[in-house]
């Protein structure tokens, strides 16, 4: 039977502990755009075993994990010294968050001591995919004349598949409307004390996050 594309939810939120499944619902409801979720990522072993007849000897299924990508407008809180919707997303990019009140909310990569990963759930027309103990890589790209995106890629535990009712409460209303790039919003930029006209930009975390299916233990 045929799913409509167009009534997807994606839900995320931090968990508390690896292997430990975050509590959903539509309060954690990311806006997003550009979904593409793919719920298994198989891995594969031939059987080849001799046999008195063609024909393929068929293959086992030796590890399967999930994968989804999506786009999130780059945009603030709206309120000084608010985490943004988003800020789940980054930390579980190897991201740290610092809040200071009523002033700012700045992030910054990290190298060590990594522990953060989120459960996501994509919702497709009915269907719940989730993966759990998940992390990702972020890229950014800042365009003149167009809406800024985070463009996250996620790596997680695979969980299969459940017919449910879609999410109820679904709320967006933390999301900001983006301010486009240009002169009247972004009339100065600073990079490494380098200045001047800048048409684009763009910067990649490059995180490569690994599935590791081995005896007593996956991650």
């Amino acid at each position: 039977m045929s799913k409509l594309m167009t009534s997807m939810v994606v839900l995320a939120a931090l968990q508390p502990f690896a292997g430990t499944a975050a509590v959903l619902n539509g309060a954690q409801a990311m806006m997003c755009r550009g979904v593409q979720p793919r719920p298994v990522v198989a891995t594969t072993e031939d059987r080849n075993n001799l046999k008195a007849h063609f024909g393929h000897s068929g293959s086992v299924v030796t590890s399967a994990y999930s994968e989804v990508e999506f786009e999130v407008e780059f945009a603030t809180s709206g309120a000084k010294g608010v985490a943004p919707k988003w800020s789940n997303l980054l930390r579980a990019c190897a991201m740290s968050e610092t809040i200071t009140l009523a002033t700012s909310v700045v992030y910054a990569p990290i190298t060590s001591n990594v522990t953060e990963q989120v459960t996501l759930e994509v919702w497709i027309d009915g269907i719940r995919h989730r993966m759990i103990d998940a992390k990702g890589t972020v890229s950014f790209e800042i365009k003149s004349k167009a809406v800024s995106l985070l463009k996250f890629k996620f790596t997680g535990l695979y969980v299969k598949a459940e017919d449910a009712p879609m999410p109820t409460g679904v709320d967006y209303s933390a999301f900001t409307d983006p301010l486009p790039v240009n002169f009247d919003n972004t009339p100065i930029w600073l990079l490494h004390g380098k200045s001047g006209a800048l048409e684009s930009i763009s910067f990649d975390l490059a995180n490569k996050v690994v599935y590791r299916n081995l005896i007593g233990s996956q991650s």
